[in-house]
This record gives C-alpha cells, sequence and structure tokens, in this order.
C-alpha cells in the first residue's frame, strides 16, 4: 500500500522505523443517571475566589506558611490620614508663603493710606522738639540730595501713631529697669547731663529735706560768723565737706533725681560747711555797702523739702536744716526772708511743678507774701490778681535729666501766672553801662516753646530792669538764680524800679553799679542747690570782690 502522506520521505530507505503504538483504552460511557461528584483527596486546598473577589497573593508552595501573629493588647497604632492630593508639604509652604507676604504688606498699605489723611504735627512733648514738615520741591535741592533728605526726615517725624509707639517703647525699657519702689512709688534716677546753666539743672550735688507741717518755722538763732583758723584749717572743713557728700551718695546708692508718684525732684544734699561759706558772702556783701542800703536774704526750698520721703526730709538731706543754718551764721542786720513756713502752709495747692525742678507763680507768690512779711511790707492778695493760664502744657527740665522717663508723662505741667496790679515795662542788657537794650517781656502769656518757665522774665540775663507804672521812687536789685524768675513780677507793686542781676553771666562791678543808681534794697534769692554752685559762688565772688579766707591767707604769705 502506498503512501502518499507529505510527511512521509520518498525514500523506502530513510524511513525510520514505526514506532511500537501503545494499547490505549477507550473512555467507557457515562452511565445514565444523576451525576455522583468524586471526593477529592485530602491535602491543603487552594480557596477559589469568588466573582469580583481579588485573588490572594501567591505563596511559595515549598515554604510553611507562617502562623499568625498575635494581636497587641496595647492602644491602636494610629495613622494619619493621606492628605488629599495637592496638599501636601509643598502646599502648606506655598500657603505660609502668601500668608507671610500678605502681613507684611498690609501694615504698609494701611500705614500709607493713614500717613495722606494723618494731621501733621508741629511739636513733639515727649521729644521736645519740633517735628521735620513737608519740604518744598525745587530741582536745585533735588539735585544736591537735600529734597530727599527733608522727604525722609518729614516721614520719620510724621509717621502715624508715632508718639504712642514712642511712648510703647519706653514704658518697655522702664518695666526692663529695676527701680525701688512700694506703696510711695518711689523711683531714683540718675541725671543724664551736668548741672549748670539756664534751662536745667543748677548744681549737680545730691541732697535732701525735712518733714513740712504747716506750722510757722521759728526764727532762727543769729550768731556771727565762724570764720576758719587759716588755711589748714580751711582746707580741712573742705574736705570734710567731700567726704559727707561722697557718703551722701553711697547712701543713696545711683541718683540725684527721684520721682514719686509722678513728680520728680532733685535729691538735695546739706553740708554744713558750704551753707556757712555761703553766708560768709552775704556777710561780706553786707560789709562794703553802706547802711542804708537793705540787704535781703532769701533761700528757696526745693520741693523735695515738702514732697519727698522722710529719708529726703532729715539729716543730711534737709533743705530746712540748709536754710536755718545759713541764717544762723548771716549778720544780725542781714533781713532773712521765711519762705520755707509760707510754702509749707500751703502744701495741697499746686506750687511746684511736677517735671521741672523749679517752683510756679503760685510758689513763688507765697515766697514774695514771706519777703513783704519781713520788710514789713503789704502783700496783694492772691485772688487780687488776674489768674492766666497759657494753652498746652510741657514737660519741664527734670523730664530730660531723666532721659524723658516715662513715669512722667502722665505729669505735664502748665504753667500759672497771676499779673501784678501795676504794669512794667522790661528791658535786657549785656553789661552795666545799659548802653544797648533790648526789649523784654516780664510775664508773657503764651511761649513757643518746651518749657513754660520761659513764661517768667524769657528766661536768664546778665542784667535786666523793670520800670514799673507805680511811681514811689524805691529801687531794689535781686541777685539771683533761676528762681528768681517767677518771683521778680510781683516786685513791680512794691517798686518802681526793679534790677534783675544774674552772677552767672553778669561781670562787672555790682558794688559801683547799686551806687550810681542809689539802690536802696539788695536781695539775694537762690534756691538751695546754688549754695554750692561754683559757677553761681565765682561770680558772686567776682562782682562783690569777696575773696575766701584760705585764698586771702595765701596771698598774704
Amino acid at each position: 500500500m502506498q503512501n502518499n502522506s507529505p510527511y512521509q520521505p520518498q525514500n523506502p530507505s530513510q524511513a525510520r522505523p514505526a514506532r511500537p503504538r501503545m494499547p490505549q483504552s477507550r473512555p467507557q460511557a457515562r452511565p445514565a443517571g444523576p451525576r455522583i461528584s468524586q471526593p477529592r483527596p485530602a491535602g491543603p486546598q487552594k480557596a477559589q475566589p469568588r466573582p469580583g473577589q481579588a485573588l490572594p497573593p501567591r505563596t511559595d508552595s515549598r515554604r510553611p506558611p507562617a502562623p499568625p501573629r498575635p494581636r497587641s493588647q496595647g492602644p491602636k497604632r494610629q495613622t494619619l490620614p493621606r492628605a488629599p492630593r495637592g496638599q501636601g508639604l509643598a502646599y502648606q509652604a506655598l500657603k505660609f508663603d502668601r500668608l507671610s507676604f500678605w502681613a507684611f504688606l498690609l501694615p504698609l498699605v494701611i500705614m500709607g493710606i493713614l500717613f495722606i489723611f494723618w494731621p501733621t504735627e508741629e511739636m513733639s512733648l515727649a521729644e521736645q522738639r519740633t517735628l521735620a514738615q513737608r519740604p518744598a520741591f525745587s530741582w536745585s535741592d533735588f539735585y544736591q540730595g537735600e529734597f530727599n533728605a527733608g522727604v525722609d526726615a518729614y516721614y520719620a517725624d510724621q509717621f502715624p501713631f508715632r508718639e504712642q509707639l514712642l511712648n510703647l517703647n519706653r514704658s518697655m525699657k522702664a518695666m526692663l529697669t529695676f527701680t525701688p519702689g512700694g506703696e510711695d512709688q518711689v523711683h531714683l534716677i540718675s541725671a543724664q547731663k551736668d548741672g549748670g546753666g539756664q534751662g536745667g539743672l543748677e548744681h549737680p550735688l545730691e541732697s535732701k529735706a525735712p518733714q513740712a507741717t504747716g506750722e510757722k518755722t521759728p526764727e532762727p538763732e543769729v550768731t556771727a560768723p565762724t570764720q576758719p583758723a587759716g588755711p589748714k584749717a580751711n582746707r580741712e572743713i573742705k574736705e570734710t565737706a567731700v567726704q559727707l557728700n561722697n557718703q551722701a551718695r553711697l547712701d543713696l546708692e545711683t541718683s540725684n533725681i527721684v520721682i514719686i508718684k509722678g513728680q520728680a525732684m532733685e535729691i538735695h544734699y546739706y553740708s554744713p560747711e558750704y551753707t556757712a561759706y555761703y553766708a560768709q558772702r552775704i556777710n561780706h556783701l553786707r560789709k562794703v555797702l553802706p547802711e542804708k542800703r537793705r540787704v535781703i536774704s532769701l533761700v528757696a526750698p526745693t520741693a523735695v523739702a515738702f514732697y519727698g520721703t522722710d529719708e529726703l526730709r532729715s539729716g543730711n538731706y534737709s533743705n530746712f536744716e540748709a536754710i536755718t543754718n545759713i541764717y544762723k551764721h548771716e549778720d544780725p542786720d542781714i533781713f532773712k526772708v521765711d519762705a520755707y513756713s509760707e510754702l509749707a502752709a500751703h502744701l495741697d495747692e499746686y506750687i511746684y511743678f511736677r517735671t521741672d525742678h523749679h517752683w510756679n507763680g503760685r510758689g513763688a507768690y507765697y515766697a514774695y507774701k514771706a519777703f513783704c512779711k519781713a520788710l514789713d511790707l503789704e502783700a496783694p492778695d492772691l485772688a487780687d490778681y488776674k489768674l492766666t493760664r497759657p494753652e498746652g502744657t510741657f514737660l519741664g527740665s527734670l523730664y530730660g535729666y531723666t532721659d524723658k522717663s516715662p513715669l512722667l508723662l502722665g505729669s505735664e505741667d502748665q504753667a500759672e501766672i497771676f499779673q501784678p496790679l501795676h504794669e512794667g515795662d522790661y528791658t535786657y542788657y549785656t553789661d552795666a553801662s545799659m548802653a544797648e537794650g533790648y526789649p523784654g517781656t516780664f510775664l508773657a502769656y503764651q511761649v513757643y516753646n518746651e518749657n513754660q518757665y520761659m513764661l517768667y522774665l524769657g528766661g536768664d540775663v546778665a542784667l535786666g530792669h523793670i520800670k514799673s507804672s507805680l511811681t514811689n521812687g524805691k529801687s531794689i536789685v535781686v541777685i539771683k538764680d533761676s528762681f528768681g524768675n517767677a518771683f521778680i513780677p510781683y516786685l513791680v507793686d512794691q517798686y518802681e524800679d526793679i534790677y534783675v542781676i544774674d552772677p552767672r553771666q553778669f561781670t562787672d562791678d555790682l558794688l559801683a553799679f547799686i551806687e550810681a543808681k542809689d539802690i536802696q534794697d539788695v536781695l539775694v534769692l537762690n534756691y538751695t542747690f546754688a549754695v554750692s554752685n561754683p559757677q553761681w559762688l565765682d561770680g558772686f565772688d567776682h562782682m562783690t570782690g569777696y575773696v575766701e579766707p584760705e585764698a586771702a591767707s595765701e596771698e598774704g604769705q
């Protein structure tokens, strides 16, 4: 039989031998009837997934499955929810950047809008200076850079809420600075400037004062002045005074200004030796003047004499002891004005400035009343004067000397002007020749700077003259420090001619001037610090010819 298969070789010699065929068993026919499932052999069976169920993970059939881990008995571990898409770390960083940008930009925009409508201020009460104003544009200033500098100064001075921010800054500094306190709210502060000069502290030393009772102080006993026993004794006295002063500084630890309940006061130091030296100078003036000239001595107490703590009104800090010792060493024929007792009887009134080291117009009036009592003159009642108060308030010399302490910002002062019953024409000069005079106002009603004490005589000058409308032929010369400025206007109701001399600026012969003008009364008026103020004492010695006993003895040798 011929094989026609294409897979069968045609060459019979190349044909492979036929593989023996194994007998195959045919499947038997399934019997009719219901189908019976056969049981599966024993062993691990794979679970078949249900429709729609995920396949289980594949496991290595050669490794037995790990036993199930026991469940932990502790708190369940909480997993943070996954941030939605687009709100991850990058999104949070971007959100923070946007918030920072608007937090920086919005205040600038608000301040820029406020600056347009913010009212322009001319004066800063807290800084005591004139503020920069809007500069006028000019091409020359623009090219030279002056216009830009003016704009910078204007923006810096007129910034909205600038005054409030400065006050907040000072308040925070005050909170960080330790100051002793208590029920009396006492703060000791070191002065920031040197004393001596117009409009400031007139003495750099510290000091203290006694309790004011309101009772009349008895007339101090007058004895002959104590004269030093020679140059050696004089040096020992001065060395002792210096030691006492140093001890006083140690006792008060640091300061020469005290703030009590919002009122600033100089701390006065009392030295018996210095007060005796001062009295000797007044005695010298009495000795070189003719007997027909009356010499009057008025030593004004400071505010700490009445409003200080018990410590600051006693011992080596006593204004009362200082004044008493001066009057004790002055000659009996010198008229002594007890201004201390008169002021002590009016402590419930506004007689001293709270931020300035001077008394005010009301306090000066009570000293003037004591002056009239000492000379047996009749002083008008305070109600007889017309009272005027200038507009606005001011912060005085002590505010500046405490480095603009925020403790004084609620204690602004206001001057009081009591118009005398007679008019006065005031002229000031540079020397005793009185060849060229300059018109002045002995009582002003408005001052155009930060210090309202300038309302009284306009400040300190070498020589001034007030011609009163009173025509009684009486004349007086007042040798004074700045405390005399508020006192002198009241004299126009007693004298026709009032001459005013400040030894710190007057360099001529005082005795010759008194004789040339035929002046009848000579008043020396200072507050307790002038007792040891070298500038005032040197000027007084120069114009009166006084020589200290020590210097006179050394010149004789």
